[in-house]
């Protein structure tokens, strides 16, 4: 067994209709986590095999920006956009700017507008994409925020008792094994006087070690994954019955096993996500799991200037009148 902490990144687009392609790709390849075999030359490749089999989904995470001047002849060219649901428009100065993606280019046949293709500006409405590493449980609850694109890493077609996963299960270390680590390190022993101080400084594996041996319900944890993870693997190999298939081992893998996935949004699907979410918490406190993340991918955005510190204040307001409404 492994053990990791969650942790979310972003993950940027490189330049051009290239940058297109490689960011399709990583999502593509997170689904089989095939990772591994992305070349120099491989995304443009991936992505015609994408299309060709129509597994469109994927091109969803590659973002196109776009700016068409506003003339009666390219009329047509960007009112279209108006009317789709997945894409932003925005009229300034003479130019139409554009933000979308290529499942719509693709589905649509509006690839001949990839003519005016261009780097996201100041004037774009960006999309931003994150990955997280987290529990299958979480993964089930970013999925309920419907505004975005998700490729998630699959269960179905990852066999982990292959060697490319070290023939191992990993687990997500949830936040109440932290809260449990701080209980125990803050405790004095009444005879020696002595601390377990050293224990915050512990982590993955070894700390879930330290604690099966001071606490029964993280023992208890441990022991449950540890029998899955051996069941999970005899069922996939045993030839002294029926052999299962990953789609069908698949069945006992508990809602702490590590998953990734990738989302893919425009800002204020970010900013309505983080009103939910993180610390904001505008319709009841997240799970703390949830709210770990997205607080680090909310202090991220900040850092980045994709938010400000108004819009947050905003959020918050929203929660303090609609608290007020309802007491």
């Amino acid at each position: 067994m492994r053990f990791i902490d969650s942790s979310v990144e972003i993950i940027g687009q490189e330049s051009g209709i290239l940058g297109v392609y490689k960011q399709i790709e990583r999502a593509a390849r997170l689904s089989y986590k095939s990772e591994d075999r992305i070349t120099e030359n491989s995304a443009k490749k991936m992505v015609n095999t994408l299309v060709n089999n129509k597994h469109l989904a994927c091109l969803e995470h590659g973002t196109i920006y776009l700016i068409i001047p506003d003339t009666a002849q390219t009329a047509a060219d960007y009112d279209k956009y108006v009317y789709n649901q997945y894409s932003r428009v925005v009229n300034y100065n003479d130019s139409i700017y554009i933000t979308t993606n290529a499942r719509v280019l693709v589905e649509n046949d509006w690839l001949d507008d990839l003519k005016y293709i261009s780097e996201p500006t100041e004037h774009h409405i960006k999309r931003i994409c994150a990955k997280f590493i987290t529990s299958i449980g979480i993964t089930r609850e970013l999925i309920r925020h419907r505004a975005f694109s998700f490729m998630n890493e699959s269960t179905r077609y990852c066999n982990y008792s292959k060697g490319k996963f070290g023939s191992e299960l990993t687990f997500v270390i949830p936040e109440w094994i932290y809260a449990v680590r701080a209980e125990r390190a803050s405790y004095i022993d009444p005879l020696t006087h002595e601390s377990r101080e050293w224990l915050m400084q512990k982590h993955g594996k070894t700390l879930i070690e330290r604690l099966i041996c001071i606490d029964r319900s993280v023992s208890s944890w441990w022991d449950c994954l540890d029998r899955i993870e051996q069941d999970y693997n005899y069922l996939i190999t045993t030839d002294e019955g029926y052999q299962l298939k990953a789609q069908e081992a698949r069945g006992i893998l508990p809602m702490d096993t590590k998953s990734e996935i990738i989302m893919t949004g425009f800002v204020d699907d970010w900013l309505h996500f983080f009103a939910l979410r993180s610390y904001i918490a505008a319709t009841g406190k997240p799970h703390p799991d949830m709210q770990k993340l997205a607080d680090e991918l909310l202090q991220e955005f900040l850092n980045r200037g994709y938010i400000t510190n108004e819009d947050i204040e905003k959020l918050e307001d929203e929660k303090r009148k609609q608290t007020d409404k309802n007491d």
